[in-house]
């Protein structure tokens, strides 16, 4: 049986409290913030993993231009998340050249969501220290196959590698 989360209060370096049903450009404002706070440019490009190749290495390609539909589709999951109560995480996947790669995530369910240690709010999530990855800007054409045995275009588990990128903790976290 599923048992409710409660919505957890906070305050990040004081910037007040968040609101139980923040709007995605509210939820931005403060994911922004608490970039600058993580030493991370300001400036929030959203990527699916269509955008992205993962490699081998540390380094994480990314194909421009990165389309319009990845920022909606960002807003999207955040209005699903909050909306089914399950939750929405903002994290980030590589920085590069004044910009933050990042990615929202949706729990597919209420176990997931309990799997996670989500809240039924936002999470801020931000790779820190030997986790961070840079990321390479490629033209949107390349593919895996372009780099060689270096790099592959997964197609197949690549949305877990959004949460898995090559990357282990520590992360810098804040629920609210």
């Amino acid at each position: 049986m599923y048992k409710a989360r409660p919505f957890l209060y906070g305050r990040v370096w004081g910037e007040g409290v968040f609101q139980l049903n923040p709007t995605f450009e509210e939820s931005l404002q403060k994911f922004q913030k608490f970039l600058e706070n993580n030493w991370y440019p300001r400036e929030v490009v959203w990527v699916t993993p269509d955008d992205v190749l993962i490699g081998n290495g540390p380094t994480v390609y990314v194909k421009t231009p990165i389309p319009a539909k990845s920022k909606m589709l960002a807003r999207q999951l955040f209005e699903i998340g909050i909306a089914q109560q399950n939750g929405v995480l903002f994290d980030t996947l590589c920085q590069s050249d004044g910009m933050t790669f990042c990615y929202a995530w949706v729990p597919a369910s209420n176990e997931e969501a309990d799997r996670s240690l989500m809240s039924n709010g936002l999470k801020l999530a931000a790779r820190t220290g030997s986790s961070k990855l840079p990321a390479r800007i490629v033209p949107s054409r390349f593919t895996g196959s372009t780099f060689g045995s270096d790099i592959g275009d997964y197609n197949e588990g690549k949305q877990s590698s959004f949460m898995n990128s090559g990357a282990a903790p520590p992360f810098a976290i804040f629920e609210g």
